[in-house]
């Protein structure tokens, strides 16, 4: 795997809580949404209606660091049932920010966590009492629809991510520890 990146953690990925903004002022800024889905402890992934091809994301991790310094953090992370870590990057439908950047995002932090991978399972396993070892890394990138509008199918260059989009109302108007379902962008 080569040599690690001495700037990235090896410790204290501050799982299992939160830190940052815990009550934002602005109901639907990205600090809120982010917090309302963390705190639902869970993300059903709807890509049909039949039950074996979706996926149910335990949410274990907000802004987890990934540097030395509280720079890149990884919005969402969690686990399916088969062990695989999902990485998820949040953005709320009027972030400006290109979908191309948010690949570039949302692939580094896929190769960081790559090369940090078994000390995110000892922190996992200290945190929740639970020896896991994660198997692939997953990439999501979570928003509302009119985060997607006006993008080509072009721009959705990379097919290791998964795009996903969820309703306001799932977010904002859910009971906090129920299941936010969020279904697949057609590109």
């Amino acid at each position: 795997m080569g040599r690690m990146n001495s700037k990235l953690r090896k410790s204290d990925f501050k799982l299992g809580c939160i830190h940052g903004k815990i009550n934002p002022k602005e109901e639907n800024s990205e600090a809120m949404i982010q917090r309302n889905v963390y705190l639902s402890q869970s993300i059903k992934i709807k890509r049909s209606n039949d039950d074996k091809k979706n996926s149910l994301i335990r949410l274990f991790a907000y802004e987890m660091p990934l540097g030395l310094r509280r720079d890149n953090c990884v919005d969402l992370v969690g686990y399916d049932v088969e062990h695989n870590l999902y990485l998820i990057e949040l953005k709320k439908g009027s972030s400006a920010e290109a979908l191309s950047k948010v690949i570039d995002q949302i692939n580094g932090y896929a190769n960081k966590v790559a090369e940090i991978r078994e000390h995110i399972e000892g922190d996992f396993e200290k945190t929740f009492y639970l020896n896991l070892k994660f198997k692939k890394i997953k990439k999501l990138i979570l928003a509302p629809r009119e985060f997607y509008k006006g993008n080509k199918r072009n721009d959705y260059s990379d097919d290791t991510i998964e795009y996903l989009y969820f309703r306001d109302m799932d977010i904002t108007e859910r009971k906090i520890g129920k299941t936010i379902n969020v279904h697949k962008v057609k590109s």
